[in-house]
């Protein structure tokens, strides 16, 4: 394990900038600043470079940084956090806590009425009529259609048991119920 973090420095090594600003690896915890919990799954961006990662179910993080960077932590749910690393750190590694702040919006409640009373939904109800339907079928050969009432069944493709029950017991049902009268004029309601 030493070695392959001994291994981890030399690589960075070769990654310094001229300017001899050294890199240091900030890790450390997010928390949930009420109630002290873990946040899980948080995104950790460099700000002003493609550099990210996301933090850990238990809310572990660790990025690689200069100092003076600033980093961005947001998380759904909650306020986004900036953290400046700090130019004062002679050594290559920090560890930091970050404790996010729910973000909440209370809004009012809002009530949906499509009239204003009662009164006003049974007036629009009983004066609404309905537009008579248009049938925009084209050229239909004559006798293939003689009322628009007519029911045409559907043939099933595929024959299965259920199909069988449909067909020989509902529509039975369904042809020997007594027709009922379509109604003119709903009744009042005063």
């Amino acid at each position: 394990m030493k070695k392959i973090i001994a291994s981890f420095y030399l690589t960075l090594c070769f990654l310094l900038p001229a300017s001899g600003q050294h890199l240091i690896s900030v890790s450390g915890i997010i928390v949930d600043e009420d109630h002290l919990v873990t946040v899980p799954y948080v995104s950790v961006s460099l700000i002003g470079s493609a550099y990210g990662t996301a933090g850990k179910e238990n809310g572990f993080f660790s990025i690689v940084a200069h100092p003076g960077d600033t980093l961005l932590f947001s998380s759904l749910g909650y306020e986004q956090v900036f953290l400046v690393v700090p130019d004062t750190l002679t050594r290559y590694r920090w560890s930091t806590v970050i404790e996010m702040r729910r973000d909440t919006v209370m809004l009012e409640e809002a009530v949906i009425y499509p009239w204003p009373n009662v009164q006003g939904f049974k007036r629009a109800f009983l004066a609404y009529r309905p537009e008579p339907v248009q049938d925009n079928l084209g050229y239909m050969p004559p006798g293939i259609i003689n009322k628009p009432d007519t029911f045409y069944p559907v043939q099933p493709t595929l024959m299965n048991p259920f199909s069988f029950i449909y067909e020989s017991v509902v529509q039975e049902i369904i042809k020997r119920m007594p027709k009922k009268k379509k109604v003119r004029e709903l009744p009042s309601f005063d």
